[in-house]
């Protein structure tokens, strides 16, 4: 909104039209399907779509305002997302509500892949990702890769690999599956 209100044209100060802009937004209620709808209109929709999955967290006074979101990378716009009624990280079943709301909006035929940083991880989240979309997730050196059989450190199932290597498995994602 602080975009919006220094291109408008008045005379009035940014901070009065900013204040405006806050007013008219109060009772204001947007429609997800046609924000979506908006936002994806604008876009470039030649290349498949990176999905960023994400946490923020904001402290103001006695409230706790925890938001998951799920955006588009490339255009940096979260496109669905779900206030958390606690502090700290997000549990499985939260982010694959946030997945399907998403697959809901929009399908999953233009999703390329999904990234997330080392935070959203766990067994049955992976589970949930290799069946339904593809994904590259970054993960802790020390956290665990394998079957049910055996499971190795990330820093022992990728210690052979070069930085040339990895590189080939950062663009090409099943690669990394035949390795665990």
């Amino acid at each position: 909104m602080t975009q919006i209100a220094t291109a408008f044209s008045s005379y009035a100060q940014v901070s009065s039209n900013y204040k405006c802009l806050q007013r008219f937004f109060r009772h204001f209620d947007i429609d997800t399907r046609e924000f979506v709808q908006a936002v994806i209109a604008i876009m470039d929709c030649s290349q498949k779509w990176v999905l960023s999955n994400y946490q923020t967290q904001w402290q103001l006074g006695k409230h706790t305002y925890n938001i998951l979101m799920l955006g588009i990378a490339d255009q940096a716009i979260p496109i669905v997302w779900q206030m958390l009624p606690k502090k700290g990280n997000s549990q499985t079943a939260e982010r694959i509500d946030v997945m399907e709301k998403f697959a809901s909006l929009l399908g999953h035929q233009r999703v390329g892949y999904l990234t997330a940083d080392r935070e959203f991880v766990g067994k049955q989240w992976f589970k949930y990702l290799s069946a339904n979309w593809g994904f590259r997730i970054r993960i802790r050196h020390t956290d665990l890769i394998g079957d049910e059989r055996q499971y190795l450190p990330g820093n022992v199932v990728f210690s052979n690999l070069t930085i040339r290597h990895l590189l080939k498995y950062i663009a090409c994602p099943a690669k990394v599956s035949r390795l665990s």
